[in-house]
Formats: C-alpha cells, structure tokens, sequence
C-alpha cells in the first residue's frame, strides 16, 4: 500500500479502489503483481551473441626499429679514406717498380746503332733527296687565310703588293686573285703582266728546252743530266718551308699517260680522279684531287709539278702554283 499525493496513474492495470478518507486515495496492488518484484529496465542484462572465431586471432608484432646510420656512416667514410690513402700509395709503388723494370730490361737489350742514310751523287738520287727529305704533309691542311676574299690568300698579297682588304687593288674591276691566275698585274691594267712589272722572275733551263715564271724572293734550284744534256728537275722554295717542285719524265715509246701513270704516280690518286684541262699555253694538263699535283704532258715527255707543304698546316701558294703553271711554256 502506498501513499501519494493525487498524480497521474502510471500506465499499468492497477485496480483502484477508493475509500473517503478524507481526500486520501488508496490504490491497491494488483492481486497478479503480488509476490513479485518489479525491476528497472536499465538493471535487465541483456545477453550478448557469442562469438566463435575460425583462427585466433594473431596480435601485430611490434615494428623493428633500425639502429641509426649515423654512426655507421662515420665508420665507413673513416674507412674509405684510409683505404683511398693506401691504394694511392700501393700504386706508386707498383709504377715505380714498373718502371724501374722497364729500364733493367733495356739496359740489358743493347740497341743497334742508326745506320747512316748516305745519298749517292747521281742526279736522279739528288732530286730524290729534295722531294723526300721534307717532313710529312699534315693529313688535313686548310687553305690558308683570304681576308677579302679575292682568290690571293693574305701571303701571296704580300708577293704581289695588293691589299689584303681590298680584293680588286688597282680598281679595273677583275679580283687580284684572278689575275694572278692569268699571269696579268693586280697592280696595273691591262696589257701589264707580272713580268713586265717585276713581281716575277722568268726561269730558263740551261738546254733552252722549257721556262716559266716564278715570284722574285723564292730561291730556285736546277738538277741537270749533263751526259744528256737536259735538266731532271726544278725546285723553288718559299720563304717559309714550301716548295714546288718541277720534274721532268720521259714516256716510253708507244705508251699513254694513263700507262706512264700507273707505273709513276707520284701519289695515291686514281688516274681516273685526275682532272682534264688545258694549260693557257694549250698543253694538256692532269690535276689532282687536292690540286696541289699537277701533269704537263708535251710531245713524248710529262713535267710534273708538286705543291710540298713542308712543316706548314696552311695552303698558302695555291694560286701561284696556277700560276707557275699557266706561265709553263716550251722554248721553239
């Protein structure tokens, strides 16, 4: 039996009874209630679903911590510096036992002493001697420097007394370079020629067989077969270490050139790769491949001229090696 004051009944099937006890209501228990004990909801244990795990379940291993490089960096740089140290010294003395080596095994192989190259005084040798004795021509020469571009290189203007920065001097409209070719003065207009000049000298065999011209400050010398009475050669040096060289060869009877060339090439060129012309004299002419070789052919014999480079790098005389040419003329 409990006692309150008048509030809203809770919603259960109470019975109520009333009894005039001056305002007191009296509610009585429910006869089906009685006996038992009413719980809170929030008391009730709810039962959980058991769970049933196929594998158990394998906890994480903890994460393996590396130890700090730091320190093992600083061995290995102590390391290799000391190992750098000791390879350095090892080869030393690896070289120097090499070469200590080296000059044992010489001293104990006796060189032989350099044979003497001795010429002998002939006059094929002698020519022989001129062309061979010049040091080997640079694989790759280059032409050598034209300032204005007028086909004389700055040296051979320097021959000639033209201006290296004007490629027509004497203003009569024909580039230096081109009459030079042509044998005429770049200094004066025409009928004047480089001889007339003075810029050449003319050269004239001994026997009066051949002559051409040649600038005035190169030195010329002759070789001579004085039993037969005709000259073998011709060379003309420059003021530096260039030559051209004039030989002279005799045909067999009954040959062509392209036989005699095969047989006395005086290079590596094809007879095929030579270039056909003619001289301004109207002599057939053979040019080489790099124009520095060039072959006259007159009646049975064929004059050959070479452009040596001597120590020079530089093509320097190009054009007055055409010239020299041109300027080749057989004496009637």
């Amino acid at each position: 039996m409990f006692f309150q004051k008048k509030k809203k009944p809770l919603d259960l099937s109470l019975q109520k009874k009333s009894a005039s006890l001056d305002g007191v209501e009296i509610y009585v228990m429910p006869s089906a209630f009685v006996g038992r004990t009413l719980e809170s909801p929030s008391r009730v244990k709810k039962e959980l679903p058991k769970i049933t795990l196929s594998k158990p379940v394998q906890k994480p291993l903890p994460p393996v911590v590396s130890k700090p490089l730091v320190s093992k960096g600083a061995k290995m740089k102590k390391k290799s510096k000391f190992t750098f140290v000791f390879s350095i010294i090892g080869g030393c003395i690896v070289l120097s036992l090499g070469i200590a080596g080296y000059f044992v095994i010489r001293s104990l192989d006796p060189q032989p002493e350099p044979v003497p190259n001795i010429a002998v005084e002939t006059p094929d040798n002698k020519i022989q001697d001129i062309i061979t004795s010049t040091p080997e021509v640079p694989l790759d020469p280059i032409p050598g420097i034209d300032t204005d571009s007028d086909g004389l290189t700055d040296i051979e203007e320097g021959l000639y007394g033209t201006s290296t920065r004007n490629p027509d001097t004497d203003g009569d409209t024909f580039l230096d370079g081109n009459e030079v070719f042509h044998r005429y003065s770049p200094l004066g207009i025409a009928p004047a020629t480089l001889l007339t000049t003075g810029a050449v000298l003319e050269y004239r065999d001994d026997f009066k067989v051949f002559t051409f011209t040649y600038p005035k400050d190169w030195q010329v010398e002759n070789i001579i077969n004085e039993s037969l009475e005709i000259t073998t050669a011709v060379s003309l040096t420059t003021a530096a270490s260039e030559k051209i060289i004039l030989q002279i060869f005799e045909i067999g009877e009954g040959d062509t050139f392209e036989q005699w060339y095969a047989q006395n090439a005086l290079g590596s060129t094809r007879v095929s790769d030579l270039h056909s012309t003619f001289t301004k004299a109207g002599y057939e002419e053979y040019i080489g491949t790099d124009e520095r070789t060039a072959y006259v052919i007159f009646a049975e014999h064929v004059y050959a001229f070479v452009y040596d480079l001597g120590e020079e790098s530089t093509i320097d005389y190009l054009q007055t090696f055409q010239m020299l040419i041109n300027s080749f003329v057989m004496i009637p």
